[in-house]
C-alpha cells in the first residue's frame, strides 16, 4: 500500500501531488503533544523543529523501532518533505572523534 501511495504522489509524468499519509495513532500523539507545547510556547515551527532535530527520535526512527518516538518523527519528517513552506534550520555541532 505504501508503495502505491508513493507512486501516485511522486509520479514524474503528471504533476507532484502532496499526499501526506499518517495513522490515527500518529494523529492523536501529534495533536496531544502539539496542544501541550503550543499552549506553553505558542510557536508551531519551534515545535516541529524540536522533534525533527531530536537525535533520540531520529535514532529510533532509523532503527525502525516501534514506539511513539518513531511515529512522531515519521510524521514530522514527512511534513518537512511534503510542505514547501517548512524549511530546515542550519545547525552547527562539533563531533568528538576518539
Amino acid at each position: 500500500m505504501q508503495s502505491l501511495i508513493f507512486d501516485i504522489g511522486e509520479d514524474p509524468y503528471t504533476f507532484k501531488k502532496y499526499i501526506l499519509t499518517y495513522t490515527d495513532e500518529q494523529e492523536s500523539l501529534f495533536t496531544s503533544l502539539f496542544n501541550e507545547y503550543v499552549s506553553e510556547q505558542n510557536d508551531m515551527t519551534s515545535f516541529l523543529n524540536k522533534i525533527l532535530y531530536n537525535t533520540e527520535k531520529f535514532s529510533t526512527f532509523k532503527n525502525r523501532e516501534s514506539n511513539e518516538n518513531t511515529l512522531l518523527y515519521d510524521l514530522v519528517s514527512k511534513m518537512f518533505i511534503k510542505l514547501p513552506y517548512l524549511s530546515f534550520k542550519n545547525q552547527h555541532k562539533e563531533m568528538i572523534c576518539y
